[in-house]
């Protein structure tokens, strides 16, 4: 499946340039998006691609035919889709942000925010 997926372009940024940036001021700080994957919504028209088949152990009936509604780790696209849609969130929120497009992308890595600060 992978093989047939696009992995979109690169979002991430550079490890070696977050771990030099964290050791720049005395706080550290470091966020995990629980489940970020989970909290993207697929589009209508990409589910088909995540279809899979499922029938209870033991039973006699057919598999079931089931399709994914939200983006799952493991795909090539994932954490391009992730990223995508916290970028559009932030771009489209930047009044109640402010400071969060030059702060954030620099120092995420795809679920992960890692930096330093001055003060609390």
């Amino acid at each position: 499946l992978n093989d047939l997926l696009d992995a979109g372009p690169k979002l991430r940024a550079d490890s070696f340039g977050i771990v030099i940036r964290f050791q720049r001021y005395r706080i550290g700080l470091q966020v995990d998006i629980q489940k970020m994957y989970l909290q993207v919504a697929l589009h209508v028209a990409g589910r088909d691609v995540c279809r899979f088949l499922w029938s209870e152990p033991g039973e006699n009936e057919p598999p079931k035919t089931y399709r994914l509604t939200r983006v799952c780790f493991g795909l090539t696209c994932s954490p391009y889709l992730a990223m995508q849609t916290i970028r559009w969130h932030a771009e489209n929120h930047q009044v109640e942000c402010s400071g969060a497009l030059s702060d954030l992308f620099p120092n995420m890595y795809v679920d992960e925010l890692v930096l330093s600060l001055i003060h609390i």
